[in-house]
């Protein structure tokens, strides 16, 4: 009985932190990648947004020389092999985000600050 009621408890926990949806944003012609806190959801009706992740926030992780995009604690990565451009790698690698625009050629247009976190182990290659 234990066991299924702290089933249920993780399940409620889990369906309470949040989302993260893809659009496509025709005016800055990129993939958006938001969560509910983001400034750009009131844009959006539901009916476009695609679900990508059931994490509350945006993180940039490497590993291997790889910049992947991913949810905020999640395993698996949300797009693979990103490209920062002229954004400051240690300043990505440092927050979480409400929300991120990639190009076609997953490229960062444009990202929306959430916080920044207090470590570094979203940076698996660091020493």
């Amino acid at each position: 009985m234990r066991a299924l009621l702290l089933l249920v408890f993780l399940c409620i926990c889990a369906k309470s932190f949040g989302e993260v949806y893809k659009v496509r944003d025709v005016e800055q012609n990129c993939n958006l990648y938001l969560a509910p806190t983001s400034i750009f959801m009131a844009n959006y009706d539901g009916g476009r947004l695609e679900k990508v992740s059931s994490m509350p926030a945006l993180i940039f992780q490497r590993i291997d020389g790889e910049i992947n995009l991913k949810g905020l604690w999640a395993f698996t990565t949300i797009e693979d092999n990103i490209s920062i451009g002229d954004n400051n790698f240690e300043d990505i690698m440092s927050h979480n985000y409400h929300s991120v625009c990639l190009s076609d050629d997953k490229e960062v247009i444009h990202l929306e600050e959430k916080r920044k976190l207090f470590n570094n182990l979203n940076d698996l290659d660091a020493e």
